[in-house]
């Protein structure tokens, strides 16, 4: 995506895909160039923003390669704290070419993991979600 002036960046979490054959068929971060539920979701983000996601967004994940697992599955070790000194500085790096940026996060494992100690690492705080939302019953 990006192919214009940047105005928001997406920072998803690793491009894990279970099924190991399928990875040869991603192409794009967060699989933004196929039909799915995360490129409906940043489409209609991008839309409310008044962006175009094909132009205006870059995305991109804090960790770059596949793990075994989806990393919050994995009980063993802590994935992200384990992870990140090795791929932070590449971010850092990555994310310096877009300064001033606002960056959204997807999921809270992100967030937690990237934010300085003291600050809420819940998505709702960032979003301006208060209280909470009843969850249906089943």
């Amino acid at each position: 995506m990006g192919s214009g002036s940047i105005k928001l960046i997406v920072l998803g979490q690793d491009p894990t895909v279970k099924n190991e054959a399928s990875r040869k068929s991603i192409k794009t971060v967060l699989n933004l160039d196929k039909n799915g539920s995360a490129r409906a979701y940043l489409s209609g983000v991008s839309q409310k923003l008044g962006i175009d996601l094909k132009q205006h967004v870059y995305a991109t994940n804090l960790f770059k390669n596949f793990f075994v697992q989806p990393p919050t599955q994995i009980k063993q070790i802590d994935i992200f704290q384990t992870f990140l000194p090795a791929w932070l500085p590449y971010l850092k790096d990555e994310l310096a070419q877009y300064p001033d940026i606002p960056v959204i996060t997807l999921g809270e494992p992100v967030l937690q993991t990237i934010l300085m100690p003291g600050l809420p690492d819940r998505l709702r705080e960032y979003w301006g979600v208060h209280g909470t939302t009843p969850r249906s019953q089943s």
